[in-house]
């Protein structure tokens, strides 16, 4: 599990090397370990999430975050998503459609008129 947090710390949401709930929780669930019961009652209670969901929907939540912060650009959203772990892109776009009901290049595009 230790490998799993170390692995991902340049993900984090908090930045490099900084810890968050989130980071923790999704080390928690990575690995051959079952998952402990009281995990799935707190992100299904919590934040309306299976434990098995809950990893694909923080690294969604993380790329849109970085797609609102990061300035329009030429292969932008190819690498907001490849530093968030998304290695099929068409997947990747299909899950962010599905999730906050609008494309990642809009998202990205979005911020700029904001």
């Amino acid at each position: 599990m230790v490998a799993a947090f170390q692995g991902s710390a340049h993900r984090s949401a908090a930045g490099p090397g900084r810890w968050t709930l989130t980071d923790s929780i999704g080390g928690a669930l990575c690995g051959d370990r079952p998952r402990p019961p009281g995990l799935e009652y707190l992100l299904v209670g919590l934040l309306d999430v299976s434990a098995g969901a809950f990893p694909l929907q923080s690294r969604l939540h993380g790329v849109r975050r970085e797609l609102l912060i990061t300035a329009p650009s030429h292969g932008g959203v190819k690498r907001c998503a490849l530093n968030w772990g998304f290695w099929h892109l068409g997947r990747f776009a299909a899950d962010y459609r599905r999730r906050f009901g609008e494309s990642p290049k809009v998202t990205l595009f979005r911020a700029v008129d904001s």
